[in-house]
């Protein structure tokens, strides 16, 4: 029996000192690993390093795999706790938005703009993440990117922002829209493209100042009768840049109401 026992464990030795260990650490390139940590749905088909985790100790990765909308509903459930509500809404934000591309489903991201702005705008001032947080700058672009896509019109560049209901995976989204801020010295705001399609050639230069707001280009048409000394500095065929910017009204009510308001 002794001997037996002695070559069992000479056995089991040998095998795990023939085999690497399951963790462990070893050298990697330092660019893969700058460009693993800023990956995200923004820049790859993948989820940024931080959702991925949120996944993870949710216990929810292999339902993402199996069934992405399910796997967000029950993250969206998971929102009554508040110490993982920040991490939850960051995730819901970048998870909704790769929803909505993999679907083609603009509810998503729609979805993906209302969790980016509960996440960078809590109830509690004290409660915002901070600006060295990875996720704030990643947040403001998702909310960006999803408000363009989730009032695109059709499969071509124009974005239509008017009032009204929008479904949403988890509600509805009203939206209330004065007409008055689509005209600005004495035009009318008639067509909004996203900019997001188009790239500048022959500069050199291509300056761009971050910021939160979807970033359009608008064509506008005179208002006939009125007169007013800045319409001179819009040329007959000029475009000029627009911002869209969303704001909700207690928007992490408004989620768990499945009701959202802006």
């Amino acid at each position: 029996m002794r001997v037996a026992r002695l070559l069992l464990a000479l056995a089991w030795l040998g095998v795990i000192s023939g085999c690497a260990s399951p963790v462990g650490v070893d050298r990697f390139d330092p660019k893969k690993v700058r460009r693993e940590l800023a990956a995200s749905v923004l820049t790859g088909d993948t989820p940024s390093a931080l959702s991925r985790q949120t996944l993870d100790r949710e216990d929810l990765e292999l339902r993402w795999e199996e069934d992405p909308a399910e796997a967000l509903r029950e993250l969206h459930a998971r929102l009554d706790d508040p110490v993982e509500r920040a991490d939850r809404l960051f995730a819901l934000a970048e998870l909704s938005f790769q929803r909505a591309q993999s679907a083609k489903d603009p509810a998503w991201f729609r979805a993906s703009a209302i969790y980016a702005y509960a996440f960078l705008f809590p109830s509690d001032a004290t409660l915002r993440p901070r600006f060295f947080d990875p996720r704030t700058r990643l947040a403001m672009e998702l909310y960006n990117q999803a408000l363009t896509e989730g009032f695109r019109e059709g499969e071509g560049d124009t974005v239509v922002f008017r009032g009204g209901s929008f479904a949403l995976p988890f509600g509805s989204l009203e939206v209330d829209l004065d007409d008055a801020r689509l005209s600005w010295g004495g035009y009318r705001v008639v067509e909004l493209t996203a900019s997001n399609q188009y790239r500048v050639r022959g500069l050199r230069n291509r300056y761009r100042r971050a910021g939160i707001g979807a970033a359009l280009i608008g064509r506008h048409e005179k208002i006939p009768g009125t007169q007013d000394p800045s319409s001179a500095r819009i040329a007959p065929r000029q475009r000029t840049p627009v911002t869209a910017f969303l704001r909700l009204d207690d928007p992490l009510g408004g989620i768990q109401r499945g009701a959202a308001r802006g």
